[in-house]
């Protein structure tokens, strides 16, 4: 099931024209604020969550969970290579990373 949807974001950012210039897709969510994205990843909006989470869909390569410490369960039903931080800053950080790498920047 969660493959096809990411084949399905893979394929858009490949073929739609608006989207050609995008290296990946976004997904985030805290304190389960956002149900389209909740919705999109079934994810429980029931269940507790209280750190920030971030879900990348790249146009290229392994999607990408970037999880709190604490909460590293928060995404294990999605596909993908899974970073942890324990602060803002390591948050900060792994992004930058994957943006530079992936030229999403």
């Amino acid at each position: 099931m969660y493959q096809n949807l990411i084949e399905k974001i893979k394929f858009s950012l490949n073929n739609e024209s608006i989207l050609k210039n995008l290296s990946g897709w976004i997904f985030t969510n805290f304190h389960n604020r956002d149900l389209l994205t909740n919705n999109l990843l079934n994810i429980n909006s029931e269940e507790v969550s209280t750190r920030r989470w971030v879900y990348i869909v790249q146009k290229k390569g392994n999607p990408v969970k970037i999880l709190h410490k604490i909460e590293k369960e928060a995404l294990s039903h999605l596909p993908g290579d899974t970073f942890y931080y324990s602060s803002q800053e390591e948050l900060v950080k792994i992004l930058k990373s994957i943006c530079k790498k992936n030229t999403l920047e």
